[in-house]
């Protein structure tokens, strides 16, 4: 009996570990060690063989092989020494051969994220179920921090608030939340859970509901509830003092003229051109008027802007994460709004949505406002024909010095003058600088030249292991054995340590939603 001759040499280069490399067939590697769970798979193994004789004489008839049946757990225990390989033939292959396929066949969920009822429960089921097991196994890497960079930096002018993380699964419970929606035929108590899973997505909020957006809003209510309110009070204030102040001085000009211009003493082109710029100095501040209606006009189109919509934005944002998750969570799927994750905020209530609308809002209802601040024009121009008015000398005017009917004209005007500067200028003034003070206030308020841009979304990260173990390489040799004349060939199964070198594995993507916004010149 004889052994025949296998390529010996090239059976131990495919077999060593030194030579497993890159181009590993991981799936061709696994099928050839099939049955290692449950130790199910049994080998029969040639040790010697024994001539059959013919009955009744000496002659050969033919070779019988004795074998010996071996558990495939036993000879990988003989080849590697220990369990390792046998208890975790379940990660390595099963587990890892279905997250293999399940990454290209299910795109859609692992890479996309979808959200399409009823059955994307189970793949995402069966995905979170793989990433656990690969985890307990091997180290999961990420490439979260170059995403964040890439695609979640405040750039552009926006600024950006991130949602609360989304994981795995988060992901597979929404799903199942969501199962009923498929059919359309939600109970009251389904669509309870699905709102419950937005609310204590909502809860886990801390960028958004209490960041840099909510302090902005929060400083608009305060700006229009308190500076901006008595800013225009003010406004109000001090043109009604304007106008009060005029009609003392109005009187007293109208006197004085009467007392020295008898006798057409103030024909003269100086006098007559002097009395013609305080009346009109005069009738322009009595044109002033019109301010005080201005702004109560801006007054209440201020206290509609933050009835409305300031302090129904921060309603919103006061709400409780249950009061914030979506009600009509059908009607976000039948309008195409919530196919994907990175339409997950959708369902971050009306801090999304409503915020733009309640921007646009807002600006549509500031003209008044803008207008008011326009006045300031208006007073300055008064103001110049004020000063326009204080600036001559009187006293030492010769013209009006030269009779005592053109000096008794000249000490009038210099009446007028002590008139106007003694009750008028300083109110107009203030009314100016009352007007200022709010435009430069208002100037803050970014809706005033500016659109409100908002926009949300989601970014995913991947997640993956290296996949590598130690593993019997299998190599099938085959023996003949004679007697005689006759000869059978017996194949069995050898088994050597090898190394599966390292190997990515992709795991179902995780996401990162986000709400961002910016101001965009108008």
């Amino acid at each position: 009996m004889k052994l025949s001759s296998t390529a010996a040499l090239l059976a131990w280069a495919i077999a060593h570990p030194a030579l497993a490399g890159p181009g590993q067939n991981h799936a061709a590697i696994c099928k050839a060690l099939e049955g290692t769970d449950g130790c199910r798979t049994t080998f029969d193994i040639p040790y010697g063989s024994q001539a059959i004789f013919c009955p009744g004489q000496w002659s050969v008839c033919g070779v019988n092989v004795l074998t010996v049946r071996k558990n495939i757990c036993d000879m990988i225990l003989d080849a590697m020494s220990d369990n390792t390989f046998r208890y975790g033939y379940v990660t390595y292959c099963l587990i890892a051969s279905w997250a293999i396929r399940d990454f290209k066949e299910w795109r859609g969920w692992w890479v996309n994220g979808k959200l399409l009822p009823p059955w994307d429960f189970l793949v995402v089921g069966r995905a979170k179920a793989q990433a656990q097991s690969l985890a307990e196994k091997y180290k999961v890497y990420n490439d979260k921090d170059i995403v964040v960079a890439k695609e979640l930096m405040s750039t552009d002018g926006w600024t950006l608030l991130r949602a609360p993380d989304i994981s795995t699964e988060n992901y597979y419970d929404l799903n199942l939340a969501l199962r009923c929606v498929g059919a359309n035929a939600c109970t009251v108590a389904e669509l309870q859970v699905i709102s419950d899973w937005f609310a204590a997505w909502i809860r886990r909020d801390v960028e958004i509901r209490n960041g840099k957006l909510s302090k902005m809003l929060k400083g608009w209510e305060t700006m229009f509830a308190g500076n901006y309110k008595t800013r225009i009070a003010t406004i109000k204030t001090a043109a009604a003092l304007v106008q009060t102040r005029l009609k003392s001085v109005a009187t007293k000009v109208s006197a004085i003229q009467t007392k020295v211009c008898v006798n057409n003493a103030c024909k003269g082109k100086t006098a007559a051109d002097n009395i013609s710029k305080v009346s009109a100095t005069l009738q322009a501040a009595k044109n002033l008027a019109d301010i005080m209606s201005a702004a109560q006009t801006a007054q209440d189109r201020r206290q509609f802007v933050q009835d409305n919509y300031l302090n129904k934005i921060q309603q919103t944002y006061s709400l409780e994460p249950e009061a914030l998750a979506p009600l009509f969570i059908l009607d976000l799927f039948a309008a195409n709004k919530m196919d994907t994750m990175r339409d997950i905020m959708w369902g971050f209530g009306t801090v999304t949505e409503g915020l733009s609308k309640h921007a646009a809002d807002i600006r549509n209802n500031l003209n008044s406002l803008i207008q008011l601040t326009k006045h300031e024009t208006r007073g300055r121009a008064v103001l110049t024909q004020i000063n326009s008015i204080l600036a001559p000398q009187w006293k030492n005017n010769k013209e009006l010095s030269a009779t005592a009917s053109s000096r008794q004209v000249r000490d009038g005007f210099t009446q007028m003058q002590s008139a106007i500067n003694a009750e008028l200028r300083d109110p107009v003034i203030k009314l100016i600088q009352a007007i200022d003070a709010f435009n430069k206030d208002f100037l803050k308020f970014p809706l005033r030249g500016s659109k409100l841009e908002v926009g949300w979304g989601a970014a995913s990260f991947s997640r993956w292991i290296n996949l590598d173990f130690d593993y019997p390489c299998r190599e099938d040799r085959e023996k003949t054995y004679t007697a005689g004349d006759f000869r059978k060939d017996m194949s069995y199964p050898v088994f050597t340590p090898c190394y599966f070198t390292a190997q990515k594995v992709d795991l179902i993507r995780e996401w990162m939603p986000y709400l961002k916004y910016r101001f965009v010149k108008q």
